[in-house]
């Protein structure tokens, strides 16, 4: 289980070589996840774990276009409170489809649309 982007998108462009290149699968039956971690441990290093989620789905996507990308999104917000959780999760979702996730495991009920979150809960440090 890969943390950082390049080995994640390394992972996914050995997989699609064993599977259509060896075994002759179509590329775009593939559904690669690369599996994003909580942000919320209390270990500072975490904390960069969700970009690092988003930058290896925008390099999957560039680099295998025709293979989908799936995500289960709540992971990156295991340990917060129910409200904050509906915040980063809906938020996460938005940024991951813009970078070319196209499929995510979640409950519909606990994510809510962008423009009815406050702007300052939309606010996040960048580290």
């Amino acid at each position: 289980m890969a943390k950082e982007a390049p080995a994640k998108i390394a992972m996914a462009k050995r997989l699609y070589d064993f599977a259509v290149n060896t075994h002759g699968l179509p590329a775009s039956d593939l559904m690669f996840d690369p599996l994003t971690f909580t942000i919320c441990t209390g270990n500072e290093d975490d904390r960069k774990l969700a970009l690092e989620t988003l930058d290896a789905i925008e390099g999957i996507a560039r680099e295998l276009p025709e293979c989908q990308i799936v995500l289960g999104l709540s992971n990156v917000s295991f340990g917060l409170k129910p409200a904050a959780r509906q915040v980063l999760n809906s938020v996460f979702l938005d940024y991951a489809t813009k970078r070319g996730m196209n499929a995510a495991i979640i409950h519909t009920a606990k994510i809510v649309p962008l423009h009815k979150i406050p702007p300052e809960e939309l606010k996040a440090r960048r580290i």
